[in-house]
């Protein structure tokens, strides 16, 4: 499965989260919007935190599940 950040509530509600690419990776200095695969034994919202941290630095506080494609 893949997952993704995107809608965002509180003060940040109807807004999306993107970030940009580092100049030396592939498609250097894109917009975009996180994500990534869920690693084996992981659960969704684990899986979109640890890419939230690892992808922007940003720690997760609430996170629900609204929509999910396979």
């Amino acid at each position: 499965n893949i997952i993704g950040s995107g809608n965002l509530d509180g003060e940040w509600q109807g807004k999306l989260l993107l970030t940009q690419r580092h100049l030396d990776k592939p498609y250097g200095l894109v917009w975009e919007m996180n994500g990534g695969p869920v690693l084996a034994g992981e659960i969704s919202r684990k899986g979109a935190c640890r890419e939230l941290r690892e992808e922007a630095g940003l720690r997760c506080a609430r996170l629900r599940e609204k929509r999910f494609y396979q």
